[in-house]
């Protein structure tokens, strides 16, 4: 699958979610070739993209390419109240 099948997938599934998603293709392209070898190794477990800011949407300014695990901490620091307890 090519990067433009990838990118209008990860679009249709965030419109899908009622999220916001204005990037466009080179936009989105831009930001992963940032982080070299990020996009081979994206999905689950890998890289994966990010609202900078949650609820304003996958806009230009608020997006960024993160570790999935990273996905993980936020939302479990945003759950209990950015107490890190739950962690070993």
């Amino acid at each position: 699958m090519g990067r433009h099948d990838v990118y209008r997938r990860w679009k249709k599934s965030r419109e899908a979610a009622g999220i916001r998603c204005t990037l466009t293709f080179a936009q989105w392209c831009d930001l992963w070739d940032e982080k070299p070898g990020a996009y081979e190794a994206r999905g689950r477990g890998g890289w994966v993209t990010a609202q900078s800011v949650i609820g304003d949407g996958f806009v230009p300014g608020n997006v960024e390419i993160i570790p999935a695990t990273e996905v993980f901490r936020r939302t479990m620091d945003e759950h209990y109240g950015g107490e890190r307890d739950y962690l070993p």
